[in-house]
């Protein structure tokens, strides 16, 4: 695979020499750490600027140099980039319950539905394993699960927060649905990737959208949080977010989070064009009429939930029109049981606590959770950034490990056999 950077793909070039002379490079990181997407294990890795961008560089000793583009501009990276990023203890663990699926999505990272599924006491064991207060449980489609209500409830019992990451079709079921609230479900990040068929038709390759609006009318209805997830693919619905940011405006009073991704070379297609952290996070300031650089400047490091991959804000918004941004906030994942919606607890609002308290005022404004990450493929993986996301995911053995260390490894060393 080699992707150009003309055409704004990463670029992984096993042994490729640097075209740059010394005096247009700046090293970003020196000592960073990452994996040999040959055999997995971890090597060190340098991080440069140069003129196309940011690059990682790295070496294996068996399998030599690799190079790979992590960001098109210096500038979106140096504000992002936490340069003592912490080592955050797993908050959230995403466990894939199954790899069997009602879609065959383009971008699916769990391409091979022959798996077997994990047994009840496998989850069970992971559950019990994992220290931090959420569990998500995702696929495949974690629906096709019968047993999906009684791993809820379970984990419930266990005093953590619940959450599916579903495509949502089988959620058409209003008794599915009482059925997943009653045992104690959370939130749902429920996959929407467009608001018409052309989008469907290029993804999951069917005509989707009612049967998905169905869906999230009912999860709107219940006790559940849906919370809207979005894979952007370039070419395909990159320019979804205007419409998105109108679709959640019209639902404000029952759907305030967005979630965003990047697409990346993962899973069943590698061969595509990846994108980067800045052009997302451009697309989402424009669709909410947000100044990009305004909000990059306004980043705190300790506090703030972001990193070079990933990224978490408050918008203010009037609650008129639920679109117009007064101010914006950034702030920790809200980590206690009890405190995790938008109307329990608010960011530190420092000069304008005013404005911030109408929020709880119904004729005042609406505030909107928005996360965005930029997948990471194995020739990009920054192990410390992805240590302080705090987001941990099911990987080979069965053992938990950071989101997209997870994720890479199962593709390149996978290990099924979770006892």
């Amino acid at each position: 695979m080699t992707y150009t950077s003309d055409s704004k793909r990463r670029r992984a070039n096993p042994g490729g020499a640097c075209p740059f002379n010394a005096d247009e490079r700046r090293v970003l990181k020196e000592h960073a750490r990452s994996l040999c997407p040959q055999c997995c294990r971890e090597i060190p890795a340098t991080v440069v600027a140069e003129p196309e961008g940011v690059f990682m560089e790295k070496a294996c000793p068996d399998h030599g140099p690799f190079r790979a583009q992590v960001e098109q501009e210096e500038a979106v990276y140096r504000a992002l980039m936490n340069p003592d990023p912490p080592a955050r203890p797993g908050v959230t663990l995403v466990i894939p319950i199954t790899h069997r699926c009602n879609l065959h999505c383009s971008m699916c990272f769990y391409p091979d539905d022959a798996i077997p599924d994990p047994s009840p006491r496998a989850v069970r064991r992971m559950i019990d394993d994992f220290e931090g207060p959420f569990i998500v449980f995702s696929g495949g489609e974690p629906t096709v699960r019968e047993d999906l209500p009684d791993l809820i409830s379970y984990a419930v019992r266990r005093e953590r927060d619940t959450c599916i990451a579903t495509n949502g079709l089988a959620l058409q079921d209003p008794a599915l649905v009482s059925r997943l609230s009653d045992a104690g479900l959370r939130r749902c990040l429920f996959s929407l990737n467009g608001l018409d068929e052309r989008v469907f038709m290029a993804i999951e390759g069917r005509a989707l959208l009612q049967q998905k609006l169905a869906a999230l009318e009912n999860l709107m209805r219940s006790e559940i949080e849906p919370v809207v997830s979005v894979t952007l693919v370039p070419g395909v619905n990159d320019d979804t977010l205007p419409a998105m940011v109108r679709f959640l405006a019209e639902r404000r009073a029952r759907l305030s989070s967005l979630r965003v991704r990047t697409h990346a070379a993962i899973g069943r297609h590698h061969d595509v064009r990846g994108s980067f952290a800045g052009e997302t996070l451009g697309r989402l300031c424009e669709a909410w009429g947000v100044d990009r650089a305004a909000l990059l400047d306004g980043l705190r490091l300790e506090p703030v939930y972001h990193g070079t991959t990933h990224f978490f804000v408050w918008l203010l918004c009037d609650g008129g029109d639920g679109r117009t941004v007064r101010d914006f906030r950034f702030s920790e994942p809200i980590h206690q049981r009890g405190e995790t919606t938008a109307g329990e607890r608010r960011p530190e609002a420092g000069p304008e606590q005013a404005l911030w308290r109408r929020v709880r005022d119904p004729r005042g404004l609406q505030m909107y959770r928005i996360r965005m990450f930029a997948w990471s493929d194995i020739t990009t993986l920054d192990l410390d950034e992805h240590r302080q996301t705090g987001v941990w995911h099911i990987g080979p053995g069965g053992k938990a490990m950071p989101f997209q260390v997870g994720v890479a490894l199962n593709q390149r060393r996978p290990d099924w056999n979770w006892g």
